[in-house]
């Protein structure tokens, strides 16, 4: 039996899924469902980035930057934990002047929150 074996840098998200103004970044086990969100929305039309965080600490503040300066909406999606990755997120944007445009940033405590479409 063959494996797949690749290695995995500490620190460092990947994009999962390419689209255009609004940015999902998961953390976790919730990316599986950011990628099943973004199926939905691409069934009406809707072409969202989703991306892996993959680590908290550290963060990946490159991945970040390029999410921010590319997206008009980032979304970020963690597991039910108040000040946890979403706060780190918002802390890093507000620290480097990124949340100074036009980004709108929103850290849901559940999946059960969805933007209004006319925010998409």
């Amino acid at each position: 039996m063959k494996y797949l074996c690749f290695v995995i840098q500490i620190g460092k998200g990947r994009i999962l899924l390419e689209g255009s103004r609004v940015a999902i970044l998961g953390y976790g086990c919730m990316v599986q469902q950011c990628m099943k969100a973004a199926e939905m929305l691409r069934a009406v039309g809707v072409y969202v980035t989703v991306a892996d965080a993959r680590f908290c600490k550290p963060l990946d503040t490159d991945l970040i930057r390029l999410l921010a300066k590319e997206h008009e909406i980032l979304i970020t999606v963690e597991e039910g934990s108040i000040g946890g990755f979403g706060s780190h997120v918002s802390q890093f944007l507000s620290l480097s002047g990124l949340l100074d445009g036009p980004l709108k940033v929103n850290t849901p405590s559940s999946m059960n929150w969805s933007p209004p479409l006319s925010m998409i």
